[in-house]
């Protein structure tokens, strides 16, 4: 292995290093302030607790409670602490969450707001969103109508998605028709140790709008069969939600409410609520942490029962084309938040080249489509994709792999070799004199003589030179020439099909390949400052001094994961090169 070849794979572990640093150390600086209620719904007479959450912060404090007329509020107590890690996107999030509980007792009925209550984190200020509660002097409504909520499981792993499902309804035979449907539920937008992540659509003809959630939220329900409860048919509603948990400990759901009733107008102005409440019992979600022994070095933080499949839109190309190899990841787990496999990383695509990706995520589907290309014709097939998951169902990691594609890599046609041809035939013509002959002794021969001699010597060596010409490509209809003229504008439509990093490098070597007539693996790994000396030295410095910094960035941002550069900035240096000489 050459030096400047070890010293890209150390640049590459070191980038690598400091982004595995880097990441964990970004989540625990994403301070998050979030607040609930014990119960949206209370009865005259009872107390209730305000629940505040502190996610990631070392020391915090309240620093004032908001004044409502009609709640009492106590003084607040530090509760439950607790810390933990996880994998989302193949990034680590270490946590560390504590929180206050503020007892409070209602004085009156009525429908109370509660402020925002200000929070003194790491000696930050934050300020919590505003709380509804509704005090009503007794809660009534189960001969009427049915709220049931439970979880799709009781425990789950550490980045194991799982569902809230709620049902809900009421007997329209006994309430008639219901002008107002209101849900309360302290959970809703706020479960710390967990993020919401996207269920299942609703289908079109079953919709219902204009559900209303803790008096500022308005929501879509699925409408579904008529249930039958105590004999009794009950109108049917339905609601799902999706979580992803970020670390171990228990997600705690409080008691939610359902409101639902008429609407009647006592004067002009004024109306009235006949209300119902029922309530759903409170629940807790047990998450357990992801297992250490056993745990692959390189594991994508995928949690679930997945199957895999791939297929290539290509089979039969030659060295250098592109293959877009489409891989699909279905089943039941986190399937947007895995970190996906990355070929390039891999020793089985060593015969390949890859330029970037495309991504389409959903709750129940993971696609990722991979641009290769073969860089020999050595390379028979493309090799299984491993993906390495943890499976809850049988508490044990294990690698799901794609199976491999046959195909066949031609060589490249024989206009490729035009630079090896320049050379056989400027050694053709080294070995012949291009000088006029000597002069005779005789100083009769004419003029014509002269002229015919030059004619004789003259037409096959002009022959010869131009062939030399246009096999060297700067014949402007030869290939390497059309390839070169048409660099830059090959560039741009590469930048534009594709900004991620990997893509944007391939772009700009393939520029430079075309302007210096060689084939694209001739700059893999080129010292460029070494290059230009021998090659280019009429090259500008400071044009020299540009393309080493942006080969270096393009470098950083493909093997240490730094951020891609501005389009225009790489179109911008390239028509720079090009205008300078290259």
């Amino acid at each position: 292995m050459k030096l400047e070849d070890i010293v890209r794979a150390l640049l590459a572990i070191l980038w690598l290093a400091i982004a595995a640093v880097a990441a964990p150390l970004a989540a625990q600086n994403e301070v998050q302030v979030s607040a609930r209620v014990s119960a949206g719904v209370l009865r005259l007479g009872d107390s209730g607790q305000v629940m505040v959450s502190i996610e990631n912060g070392s020391d915090a404090r309240i620093v004032a409670l908001p004044e409502v007329k009609g709640l009492r509020f106590g003084k607040p107590e530090l509760g439950n602490r607790s810390s933990g890690a996880t994998i989302i996107r193949g990034r680590v999030y270490s946590q560390r969450s504590l929180r206050y509980d503020i007892p409070f007792r209602p004085e009156s009925e009525g429908d109370f707001e509660i402020g925002a209550i200000r929070v003194e984190v790491d000696g930050r200020p934050y300020e919590t969103k505003p709380l509804r509660v509704t005090v009503v002097k007794d809660i009534t409504g189960a001969d009427f109508g049915y709220l049931d909520v439970h979880a799709s499981a009781a425990k789950v792993i550490e980045g194991q998605p799982f569902s809230i499902e709620l049902t809900f309804g009421w007997d329209e035979a006994r309430t008639g028709k219901i002008s107002f449907a209101e849900l309360n539920l302290p959970w809703w937008d706020s479960l710390p140790g967990a993020i919401e992540v996207q269920g299942t659509p609703i289908p079109q003809e079953s919709r219902v709008d204009g559900i209303r959630v803790n008096g500022n939220q308005l929501i879509t329900a699925e409408q579904v069969e008529s249930q039958l409860r105590d004999g009794r048919s009950m109108v049917t509603l339905r609601i799902q939600k999706s979580f992803l948990p970020t670390r171990s400990g228990t997600l705690e759901f409080p008691t939610s409410f359902f409101e639902f009733g008429r609407q009647r107008q006592v004067s002009f102005i004024d109306t009235r609520r006949d209300s119902h409440f029922v309530a759903a019992q409170p629940f807790t979600v047990e998450v357990v942490p992801l297992p250490s022994e056993g745990q692959p070095l390189d594991f994508s933080g995928a949690v679930g029962t997945f199957a895999a499949r791939a297929n290539a839109d290509a089979r039969d190309v030659r060295v250098g084309d592109s293959i877009k190899l489409t891989v699909e990841w279905s089943g039941q787990g986190n399937l947007e938040y895995f970190r996906a496999p990355d070929p390039s990383a891999l020793e089985a695509f060593r015969g390949f080249r890859v330029y970037g990706t495309t991504e389409e995520k959903s709750f129940e589907r993971r696609k990722v489509v991979y641009d290769l290309a073969p860089l020999s014709t050595d390379v028979q097939s493309i090799p299984a994709l491993p993906l390495s998951v943890f499976e809850p169902a049988s508490s044990q990691y294990q690698t799901i792999v794609t199976a491999p594609i046959p195909i066949r890599v031609r060589a490249l046609e024989q206009g490729a070799a035009l630079a090896d041809d320049e050379k056989r035939f400027e050694r053709d013509i080294q070995d012949i004199d291009a000088r006029a002959p000597l002069a005779s002794t005789s100083v009769e021969r004419s003029g014509q003589d002269r002229f015919l001699l030059a004619t004789v010597l003259g037409v096959p060596l002009l022959g010869l030179a131009l062939r030399a010409r246009a096999r060297r490509g700067l014949d402007p209809a030869a290939p390497l020439e059309r390839r070169r003229r048409r660099a830059l504008k090959a560039l741009a439509r590469a930048l534009e099909r594709d900004s991620a990093p990997v893509a944007q490098q391939a772009a700009l070597l393939e520029f430079l390949a075309a302007r210096t007539r060689e084939r694209v693996e001739a700059w893999n790994g080129r010292d460029f400052a070494a290059w230009v000396e021998a090659a280019a030295p009429a090259l500008a410095p400071e044009l020299r001094q540009q393309t080493r910094e942006l080969l270096t960035r393009l470098d950083a941002a493909v093997w240490g994961g730094a951020p891609p550069l501005e389009r225009e900035r790489v179109a911008t240096l390239a028509r720079a090169l090009a205008e300078g000489g290259l």
